[in-house]
């Protein structure tokens, strides 16, 4: 028995349309996305309104 060795990808600003767009693409099955921060968390570092 084969085991595949999943891999974690962080994503800035992942949101659920673009983590269907990830599961999409061919080898994903052997990655776990996770978001460092929510697009509107994003919106305010990129703002300057986060600390």
């Amino acid at each position: 028995m084969t085991q595949s060795k999943n891999q974690n990808v962080f994503v800035l600003g992942l949101d659920e349309a673009n983590l269907e767009v990830l599961h999409a693409v061919p080898g994903s099955e052997d990655l776990t996305f996770h978001y460092l921060l929510t697009p509107e968390e994003l919106q305010e570092v990129v703002k300057g309104e986060h600390p």
